[in-house]
């Protein structure tokens, strides 16, 4: 009898990261003159209200990693109220005046009215079902323990966001999942992750 592997990925799409990823491809676009080739959402955020460029970068960036932190230790944190129920950590992107209360309640509605639905978290989450059990398949060589790596789809690159991965714990673009075999990074990196305790 073949004992199986009791190694175990999980794979979803969190409504936080990838909240995280709208705002940030909405501000990459104000900030470009790349019109050819902009990003998702290319949505006008004048209005919304985003605070200033250097302090907006700081901003995002560890609200990036406190989410990503939230995700790997609290399997209840993230859901479809995340953004309303955990407001105080998201609000901060604002200014804080009623222009940037209305900012930040008009990007949740633009984000929930893509991202709820058929071509929002539903299509991340199963278009990768093939490459997420690929990758499985490659990592369960070398891991034979107990364990559970969650990896925590978005839908884009996140350059704002510099933290990627935690112990059992890891945020990949749909574009790194889909060319994994292409990227050579993507399976030792995902492996690093596994081999770093939680402290």
């Amino acid at each position: 009898m073949q004992i199986q592997n009791p190694f175990v990925i999980e794979s979803d799409a969190p409504y936080s990261l990838n909240y995280l990823v709208y705002i940030q491809n909405a501000y990459l676009n104000s900030k470009s003159d790349e019109s050819i080739n902009p990003k998702f959402p290319y949505i006008d955020v004048s209005k919304w209200a985003l605070i200033d460029d250097e302090l907006f970068l700081i901003r995002f960036n560890e609200i990036w990693e406190q989410v990503l932190r939230n995700i790997a230790t609290n399997g209840h944190f993230d859901h479809n109220a995340v953004l309303t129920d955990n407001k105080a950590l998201f609000r901060p992107l604002f200014q804080t005046n009623l222009n940037g209360e209305t900012g930040y309640s008009e990007s949740i509605k633009s984000f929930s009215a893509w991202w709820n639905g058929l071509a929002g978290r539903i299509a991340v989450e199963h278009f990768l079902d093939n490459q997420i059990f690929g990758i499985y398949q490659e990592m369960s060589q070398t891991i034979k323990k107990d364990k559970h790596l969650k990896i925590s789809l978005v839908y884009d690159k996140f350059p704002l966001g510099r933290l990627q991965i935690l112990p059992w714990c890891a945020v990949l673009p749909i574009e790194d999942i889909f060319q994994y075999k292409k990227n050579k990074d993507i399976i030792p990196m995902l492996l690093s992750c596994c081999n770093q305790e939680i402290s």
